[in-house]
């Protein structure tokens, strides 16, 4: 008789079966967590280098520029309670004959507009006469106490306002339905006055002809292809994938130090102190239950030096 060739029964090959499916489904489950581990690592590394990226993209800008005291002074202006000349409902006596029916009660931007920043620093607050030839470098007319109204803005800010050397060219950091936006103006003197106006500068809608120069040149021509009325459109600088929740900005010194030279806390080289909080978009898209966040902190100072309005 020939010997039987040994063969595996029906039940040790389902038994074998079972062992080995279990073994793949373990294998299997191993490998995709392993490569989802590995895309979450990897889109975690390029959500840090976004943001890294787009801090020094904003640090940048401020070393290319200063702080726009001018602007900002508009814009914010001093603390109300401890500056009263601009509060609305004042008489406004001692700086003047400015009408006061332009002022905004809540912000008293209208009055700060009418007068201008530098020109504070020229005016007697304490009442009487206004005398346009006194310049005490940010102080009161006693010549030693720290005027208040001097100060350009005022806490923690939300936006960023700075301007070239040149003094043409002025920009806007602020954030925006948590995308972190840039507006950059160009300025020209129309009436040769050495200053810019607000209303020289290529943002209003209703500019002029002078109101935007390049050079020597007055660009005119169809608004679609007109680079002033393009060039102060607020462009995103933040990558689509980041969810910016917090913005802040802190500049010093809330002088210009060149106007308030009478002050010795004012004569600080400008900087500002940078807070940038950032989230990942859409974070379960890449099997994130909770959105990988990191918060940046950093100074960067000016690197334009000198009294740029002389």
């Amino acid at each position: 008789m020939k010997p039987k060739k040994a063969a595996f029964t029906l039940l040790e090959l389902i038994v074998a079966l079972a062992i080995a499916s279990v073994f793949l489904t373990v294998a299997f489950r191993t490998v995709g967590q392993s490569y989802t581990a590995q895309k979450r690592i990897l889109v975690q590394q390029n959500f840090h280098t976004e943001t890294r990226f787009l801090m020094d993209r904003i640090v940048q800008t401020v070393r290319n520029n200063t702080i726009d005291y001018d602007r900002a002074f508009l814009e914010v202006g001093p603390d109300t309670t401890a500056c009263t000349h601009f509060v609305a409902e004042q008489t406004q006596s001692g700086i003047g004959n400015l009408s006061n029916n332009n002022a905004d009660a809540a912000t008293n931007r209208g009055h700060r507009k009418s007068l201008g920043y530098s020109e504070i620093f020229y005016w007697i607050f304490s009442g009487g006469a206004a005398d346009i030839t006194r310049n005490m470098g940010g102080l009161k007319a006693d010549g030693s106490t720290p005027d208040p109204c001097s100060i350009a803005f005022h806490g923690t800010l939300d936006t960023l306002y700075l301007i070239n050397g040149d003094r043409n060219a002025r920009s806007k950091i602020t954030l925006d339905s948590e995308s972190i936006t840039l507006q950059q103006q160009l300025g020209a003197d129309a009436n040769n006055n050495d200053t810019l106006e607000e209303s020289e500068w290529s943002h209003d809608t209703d500019w002029t002809q002078g109101a935007c120069k390049i050079g020597s040149y007055f660009v005119q021509g169809d608004p679609d292809e007109n680079i002033c009325e393009s060039v102060h459109d607020d462009q995103a600088i933040s990558p689509p994938r980041l969810k910016i929740t917090n913005l802040t900005f802190e500049p010093a010194p809330t002088r210009d130090p060149f106007l308030a030279f009478g002050i010795e806390d004012a004569q600080v080289h400008p900087h500002v102190f940078i807070s940038l909080t950032a989230e990942l978009r859409d974070h379960a898209d890449f099997s994130f239950s909770v959105p990988p966040t990191i918060t940046l902190q950093t100074t960067a100072s000016s690197r334009v030096f000198g009294n740029t309005r002389q």
